[in-house]
């Protein structure tokens, strides 16, 4: 009995960290319209680094928790964080 609640606990516990997993995706802009390209992205909440960069056109794809809290920084340009608030699109 207590191998099987075991399993049956292991087996809730990977469901429930899946779930936790959310895909954020967005573009990061100047005020133009322009793309801005090799912006950072990161989850400044993280105990664990998080983070990737925007392509050529200035789109962007993380894995994150729907609390998380992400930061945009680039040379010359002021760092942005926004709350995440379970959106799977924010664009800045």
């Amino acid at each position: 009995m207590k191998r099987t609640l075991t399993i049956v606990m292991l087996l809730l516990g990977a469901v429930l960290t899946a779930y936790a997993q959310h895909q954020v995706t967005g573009r990061v802009t100047d005020r133009n319209g322009e793309p801005l390209i090799g912006v950072g992205v990161t989850v400044s909440d993280s105990p664990t680094p998080i983070g990737t960069t925007t392509d050529k056109e200035g789109r962007y794809s993380l894995s994150v928790s729907p609390e998380s809290v992400l930061q945009f920084t680039s040379l010359g340009y002021r760092t942005v964080t926004v709350p995440v608030n379970n959106r799977g699109g924010l664009s800045i």
